[in-house]
């Protein structure tokens, strides 16, 4: 019996034992797996390359930023533009200040930037830098260490001349120039190139000024620029910065001349700059310029043809002054006082129209061939159409001009009356040239 007891007395303790042995295993193993867990959790964490809103940082192992609402990828806020953005609802990043090598290439800061961010760039005197982003409407504020004095802003590429400017400035990203903010990522550019390498161009000029096209002309730099040249044309008296998107570009840097194609009756106001690749010269005023009226077909989107102006022999013979000239075109033409000028194209359904030396009066018109006896001396345009639509042909006729001494008594022309009454009328007409005797 007492030998029983025992038994029974081991067992319980035994199994006593036996349970809170499996218990402190189970204690002792969700202890480790909570160590585990937030060491984990701990080992997660990083201070560089991702980030939270207003400047934490936290990476996971995909290298994917992490948003505070895992269901909100991106999210925005605007304030107010002054003269540049300089809020960074998202803070300073990459945390260590940028030393571009000054190269001449664009180098990349970060791919993992935010709009509502800035970046801390050591800059030197003398140099230029351009500032871009992957997201093509991106706006850029540059600003002195501190952010409180702007020295450049807008939509990027932002380029901005250091001058005598050495040390840091902050370099702000946000996405639109009420300075948006976005969490989503885009990279983050900046090139560094010596500004005083790219000469600009000079002698900048308008010519041959119709009411549809214009010339435009200027010297070369030296040494040529190795991306041509950047040219900026508009309505409003308003001079661009080194910010502005040209207008035009000249398409190799050995031209010094383009075509324009331009609105009649419009002043124009237009500038140039060489374009080094690298870094952009200063814009270069040619002042302004306005267009003619549109009249009767004195517009010539071919331009002038040939550049010298012709002076025919007038001994009453035809002369060629264009084998191979378009309908769209116009000839100067020197003329001479009391001459009969006659005008011819070899296609018989070309439109003629004679304008002064600027275009802004009509002299003759009408199909070929066409006459006009000139009553003063000076350049005459002569230009050629397909029609009387003022069609444009860009194939080959044959432009040709007589000029002859008047014979006989020659017609008055535009006969009109007016001012008719039941006893009156007035009767007035143009007189011929020369006016008889």
């Amino acid at each position: 019996m007492f030998e029983y007891f025992v038994k029974i007395i081991f067992g319980l303790i035994f199994n006593i034992n036996y349970k809170v042995y499996k218990m402190r295993k189970k204690i002792t193993l969700s202890f480790f797996l909570v160590l585990f867990f937030m060491a984990s959790k701990i080992s997660a964490q990083s201070t560089t390359g991702i980030k939270y809103p207003n400047g934490i940082h936290q990476a996971t192992s995909s290298g994917l930023k992490i948003s505070p609402n895992p269901l909100v990828f991106a999210q925005t806020t605007n304030s107010p533009v002054i003269t540049g953005c300089t809020s960074a609802t998202n803070g300073l990043f990459p945390s260590n200040t940028i030393t571009p090598n000054c190269s001449g290439n664009y180098e990349t800061i970060t791919s993992q930037s935010w709009a509502g961010e800035y970046s801390n760039v050591n800059v030197i005197a003398n140099k230029q830098y351009s500032f871009s982003s992957s997201v093509s409407t991106d706006y850029i504020t540059i600003t002195n260490e501190t952010g409180t004095i702007v020295y450049a802003s807008g939509t990027q590429p932002v380029i901005w001349d250091s001058g005598s400017i050495t040390g840091i400035i902050r370099y702000y990203l946000h996405s639109n120039a009420n300075c948006g903010s976005e969490q989503a990522n885009r990279s983050r550019y900046i090139r560094c190139a010596d500004a005083s390498n790219c000469v600009p161009p000079s002698n900048l000029d308008v010519s041959n000024i119709t009411s549809n096209s214009c010339k435009m002309t200027w010297t070369a730099a030296s040494p040529v620029p190795s991306s041509n040249y950047d040219i900026y044309i508009v309505t409003t008296n308003s001079a661009p910065n080194a910010n502005s998107t040209p207008t035009l570009f000249s398409t190799t840097n050995l031209s010094t001349s383009i075509s324009l194609n331009v609105a009649a009756g419009t002043t124009y106001y237009y500038w140039i700059r060489s374009n080094c690749g690298a870094t952009t010269g200063v814009w270069v005023s040619g002042g302004n310029f306005t267009t003619p009226p549109a009249l009767i077909c004195n517009g010539a989107i071919y331009g002038l043809y040939p550049d010298a102006t012709f002076t025919p022999s007038c001994t009453g013979s035809t002369e060629q002054i264009a084998t191979d000239a378009y309908a769209g075109e116009y000839s100067n033409v020197n003329a001479l006082s009391n001459k009969q000028y006659t005008f011819t194209s070899s296609i018989s359904t070309d439109y003629i129209t004679i304008t002064n030396a600027t275009g802004t009066a009509v002299l003759a018109s009408g199909l070929t061939p066409l006459t006009w006896n000139s009553n003063f001396t000076g350049v005459i345009r002569y230009h050629i159409n397909s029609n009387a639509n003022c069609g444009t042909q860009g194939t080959s006729r044959v432009r040709s001009i007589t000029c002859a001494t008047p014979t006989g008594c020659n017609a008055p022309t535009q006969l009109y009356y007016d001012g008719l009454t039941s006893t009156t009328n007035n009767i007035a007409w143009v007189a011929p040239t020369p006016a008889p005797s």
